[in-house]
């Protein structure tokens, strides 16, 4: 039996226990995007990346009030909530392209993230003039040098959606918080090999 009532289940005491923080609603919605890895995978990545569970719980709690995935603590000041994720740019909206090789750039925006520091970018064909889907043969990878994952796979909000099969050719977009390092790997042969590195830009630069 949960320990978890409706008055605290978006607190995060102090004095709980690891298995208290994994009972609150965040990482249900987090297991849900990452649905081939273990429990245990998932609970090494997120210390890995906020430090410890409560903080991890603190942060994604967080994320996933101000995108509307879950609902906000009554008792906290209103959260700004995200017009869209995963929306494609406005005409007229900021667009950077990075040239990742002789025919593929990413093309990187900023959406509807500010409020959450994170960018959304999608892959962008040069040789037809238009943004693409995710070609086949490339995959797009989180590089956290220094951890002990070096290297965590991206999901496009499509797949980790399951929406794949309806997704129009174009519309296949990604979200990364500011200022991490994206790694693109290309199958040559039969192994993935390493062609391009890029950090996503900082909202106050941006």
């Amino acid at each position: 039996m949960s320990d978890i009532n409706e008055h605290d289940q978006f607190a995060f005491p102090q004095n709980r226990s690891e298995e208290y923080y994994l009972n609150l609603p965040w990482f249900g919605l987090f297991q849900r995007t990452y649905p081939t890895r273990s429990k245990e995978m998932l609970i090494f990545i997120c210390k890995t990346m906020h430090g410890s569970i409560q903080e991890a719980a603190k942060t994604m709690t967080e994320l996933y009030q101000a995108t509307g995935s879950l609902p906000p603590n009554p008792n906290a000041p209103p959260v700004q909530r995200c017009k869209t994720i995963g929306r494609q740019p406005f005409e007229g909206e900021k667009i950077v392209y990075y040239n990742i090789d002789e025919r593929y750039s990413l093309r990187i925006w900023g959406g509807d993230l500010k409020d959450i520091f994170q960018f959304s970018f999608g892959f962008y064909d040069r040789l037809k003039g238009r943004p693409i889907n995710t070609p086949p043969d490339y995959t797009l990878w989180q590089d956290m040098p220094g951890h002990y994952i070096p290297l965590v796979q991206l999901r496009s909000l499509e797949e980790c959606f399951r929406m794949m099969e309806s997704c129009p050719d174009g519309m296949q977009s990604y979200v990364v918080v500011q200022g991490e390092t994206v790694k693109i790997k290309r199958k040559e042969g039969k192994n993935y090999h390493d062609i391009a590195t890029f950090r996503m830009p900082l909202w106050s630069e941006w």
